[in-house]
């Protein structure tokens, strides 16, 4: 039998391609790199740039005393969000199999991102469990045609404080645009969050003023 996928383990690159060992991380602890990762600036100069883009899609052996917990596999994924790099967030998060809840929410955010959100709400209706928000799961419903049950999860979500009623006068026009016409905008969240971004693109709401993050 083939060995569960080391998560932290996962990347794009083979060492042939990427030149680093396979012991790469040594002796270093996980918490550390993290926050190492956490800390690299996007905007550095290219050469540094392209040596953090080969460490972050790396496949090399975990750090020796990791915890298995995916922390160094999600604190990659966050950089290259950080970096605008969704197509090879995606990869990775992919290769990793999105099998756990951390995963899955970034990988269902990168998904929407990508245009490729039915891909993603079919996966969450194979996996209803791993619905990151309650939002998410009557965003998929509706993705999905089930309208009257999408209605209903966000009503139900409504009165029981589990739906904001910010995010209840969104998803309630995003369900039917139709009742709204001619009513004032919705004033911009925030954060933006990138379901809210989908849904505000598909029924031209205002987004923030300013610059957006890269991804």
């Amino acid at each position: 039998p083939l060995e569960d996928i080391r998560k932290d383990t996962v990347g794009l690159l083979p060492s042939s391609v990427s030149g680093l060992p396979r012991d790469f991380w040594g002796t270093s602890a996980t918490t550390t790199i993290i926050s190492l990762i956490a800390q690299q600036k996007t905007d550095s100069l290219p050469e540094m740039l392209s040596l953090l883009y080969t460490i972050l899609l790396a496949e090399v052996d975990a750090p020796k005393g990791d915890d298995g917990k995916s922390g160094l596999l999600l604190a990659r994924t966050d950089k290259l969000l950080d970096l605008g790099a969704l197509e090879q967030a995606q990869a990775l998060l992919e290769r990793a199999g999105p099998t756990e809840a951390e995963i899955f929410r970034r990988w269902f955010d990168v998904s929407l991102l990508t245009g490729h959100e039915d891909y993603a709400c079919t996966a969450m209706r194979a996996a209803p469990g791993f619905a990151p928000t309650l939002q998410a799961r009557v965003f998929c419903l509706a993705r999905n045609g089930d309208w009257n049950a999408a209605a209903v999860t966000l009503a139900t979500g409504e009165t029981l404080g589990f739906i904001s009623q910010t995010d209840a006068d969104l998803m309630s026009r995003f369900l039917d645009p139709g009742m709204f016409e001619g009513a004032a905008d919705l004033p911009p969240p925030s954060p933006l969050t990138p379901l809210d971004f989908t849904m505000r693109e598909a029924i031209a709401q205002p987004r923030p003023a300013g610059a957006l993050p890269l991804a």
